[in-house]
């Protein structure tokens, strides 16, 4: 499944429809609940034209892009392109926030891939689901992409997404389960798509990868350091900014950093390397940690998340 091609699926009463398509080396899947197969093939269409939209403007491995043409010194796109400007603020703020564990400028190139992923997902949904939900066209709806998820239901509805989480040293089994209506859950972690934290010199030299622009800096990993990290919030490009400091970080320092968060619905799980599991803030929206094997789904999300 390349290139332009979509593929649709839906449960035998038509209730749950599922679209998946390949982009930025990765499946996104699309659900709909109570959506016709219409509604699903036009959202989907759409949605998927908006993450080409992305990857072409953002991409550093495109020479056309505005990134690429950053690196070698034209910044103009902050002046002409409103999103690149966001982006780029955005990924000044987070570096801020995370106290610089997650950064876009990395050996004095720009990079912004490990942000622009959950902001393009979240900005399809605002711009292609939320409509479908507000006009009844769609009960609830879900995007996902490379471990991240956003997630709604239409005002009036009673129905919940369950969000199960996979277990890191089993991926047949599920580390927890989380019953959400609206916001977004991210997992980063060492355990799927690669080894994708640098560390930094002098830390864990054999864990470093390079498709996250994050560094890890201080002493080398211990066996309470964070092999995987869930994290729920409002917007998906916080959720996803967090997710990956928490395994950047380790355990005690990301608790440090978030102590202040004020979204209300922030809540984390953190997997550590000797299999312990840490609730931070659970009470936003309580994660139910548990090993139960996981159920299948119509289309199974790569990155540690199963959505039904």
């Amino acid at each position: 499944m390349t290139g332009t091609t979509i593929e649709y699926h839906a449960t035998a009463d038509g209730e749950l429809r599922t679209a998946v398509f390949h982009l930025m080396t990765m499946p996104f899947t699309l659900r709909l609940r109570g959506a016709d197969e219409h509604t699903l093939r036009d959202a989907a269409i759409r949605i998927r034209r908006s993450l080409v939209g992305v990857d072409r403007r953002f991409s550093p491995f495109r020479a056309d892009s505005l990134t690429s043409r950053a690196n070698r010194g034209d910044w103009s796109g902050l002046l002409l392109d409103r999103d690149f400007h966001e982006v780029y603020a955005r990924n000044a703020m987070a570096a801020d926030l995370t106290g610089g564990y997650f950064r876009a400028m990395r050996h004095g190139r720009y990079d912004p891939v490990g942000l622009v992923k959950g902001w393009g997902i979240e900005r399809a949904f605002t711009q292609v689901l939320r409509p479908l939900l507000g006009s009844g066209r769609a009960e609830a709806a879900v995007l996902g992409g490379g471990g991240d998820m956003r997630l709604g239901v239409a005002a009036g509805s009673d129905f919940t997404w369950s969000v199960g989480i996979e277990d890191p040293a089993s991926t047949d089994m599920l580390a927890g389960t989380i019953r959400i209506r609206e916001g977004a859950v991210a997992t980063s972690g060492l355990s799927k798509r690669g080894r994708h934290i640098e560390y930094g010199p002098g830390t864990h030299p054999g864990d470093a990868g390079a498709s996250e622009p994050v560094v890890r800096t201080g002493p080398a990993p211990a066996s309470d350091d964070v092999i995987q990290a869930t994290v729920i919030g409002s917007t998906l490009t916080d959720a996803d900014m967090w997710a990956t400091t928490a395994v950047a970080a380790g355990h005690a320092r990301f608790a440090e950093l978030t102590a202040h968060e004020d979204d209300p619905s922030f809540s984390a799980l953190l997997i550590t390397r000797d299999g312990a599991k840490h609730t931070i803030r659970p009470a936003a929206i309580p994660i139910i940690g548990h090993a139960t094997t996981a159920e299948p789904a119509i289309e199974k999300d790569t990155n540690d998340h199963h959505a039904a």
